[in-house]
């Protein structure tokens, strides 16, 4: 989606804070979407290593994946513990690998 340049000096206040709250809406829905689909990505990347034997699972996903091994190992994370935390609040991956983190503290301190 192009937006077109407009000379904001010329706009009242009022729309300009509504402009402003509908952006900051659709950022905040863009990165709670981002998290969904990494949630996504892991729930797939771990069913793929259930299914590669012993010792495939690398090789498969160094042939099959496009992003790093670290970005995998997140994403697979996340999709561990998307029933743990409340994740789904979590509004980028780093947040939610964060709360994930504060999970596994809350629960090796019982």
């Amino acid at each position: 989606m192009k937006t077109q340049m407009i000379d904001l000096s010329k706009l009242e206040l009022e729309t300009l804070a509504e402009m402003a709250n509908d952006a900051a809406e659709q950022a905040e829905n863009n990165a709670k979407a981002t998290v969904q689909r990494a949630m996504d990505a892991g729930r797939f990347l771990n069913a793929a290593k259930e299914q590669c034997g012993h010792g495939t699972w690398m090789p498969w996903l160094g042939a099959n994946w496009n992003y790093k091994h670290a970005t995998a190992s997140a994403y697979m994370q996340i999709a561990n513990f998307q029933h743990a935390g409340n994740l789904k609040d979590a509004k980028s991956i780093r947040e939610a690998l964060r709360m994930i983190g504060e999970e596994k503290e809350d629960h090796s301190e019982v």
